[in-house]
């Protein structure tokens, strides 16, 4: 169990550290709206690869 905790949280990093990275590329080059869109789209995409 402790491996698969650990995947988990080294998931959870990388897909913190990938959403930071891409809002500060967009917030360079697109309007708030559309950066809140395209967040809360990879949020659903977070979620559904999570529970798969």
């Amino acid at each position: 169990m402790k491996g698969i905790n650990d995947s988990k949280k080294e998931l959870d990093k990388e897909i913190e550290i990938i959403r930071e990275l891409l809002h500060k590329k967009i917030e360079e080059n697109i309007d708030p709206k559309e950066i809140l869109s395209v967040s809360e789209e990879l949020d659903k995409l977070i979620v559904n690869y999570l529970v798969e």
